[in-house]
């Protein structure tokens, strides 16, 4: 059984002698490969949609399991929350399993974070900024005839639509 890409270059090789020059008509031979290649590439696009069918699948339960995963930890940092609270709010600081497998320690003024108010405005030296081509901005730039740097250009690429 060939291959699409085989097919193809059938097709390439019956159209330079596919045509009788008197009467202009397809010769059997080109027709034939066309017929196989509008075959062969039916089956493709059928295994793209199928392809994309599960891509989307994959998306759909991938989604459903990071929300689910986001409820869950939620559910753990709320209760690990009240679980700290309430050892703070009796002076309980270890609590350990009957059977030894897992302990809760409570650390009083272990960790450290930064907190910024929202309205607090920090000098350039303290905040970390990013730095990135704009490729809305460089296209008008192009298209408007402005110059550009080296290496930056506008490509046109092919758009195969499956509809």
């Amino acid at each position: 059984m060939l291959k699409l890409y085989e097919v193809a270059g059938h097709v390439a090789e019956a159209l330079e002698t596919g045509f009788d020059a008197e009467t202009g008509e397809m010769s059997p031979e080109l027709v034939n490969a066309l017929v196989e290649f509008e075959g062969k590439g039916a089956a493709v696009t059928a295994y793209i949609l199928n392809l994309e069918a599960e891509a989307e699948a994959v998306k759909t339960a991938i989604q459903r399991l990071t929300n689910r995963k986001r409820a869950i930890e939620a559910r753990s940092d709320g209760l690990r929350r009240y679980l700290r609270e309430n050892m703070a709010a009796t002076g309980i600081k270890r609590i350990d399993a009957i059977d030894g497998t897992f302990s809760a320690r409570l650390e009083i003024g272990r960790d450290e974070s930064v907190e910024i108010d929202p309205t607090v405005v920090l000098p350039d030296s303290l905040c970390r900024v990013k730095v990135e081509a704009d490729k809305t901005k460089i296209k008008a730039a192009i298209k408007a005839g402005e110059p550009v740097p080296d290496g930056v250009r506008l490509v046109r690429r092919d758009r195969l639509v499956i509809a």
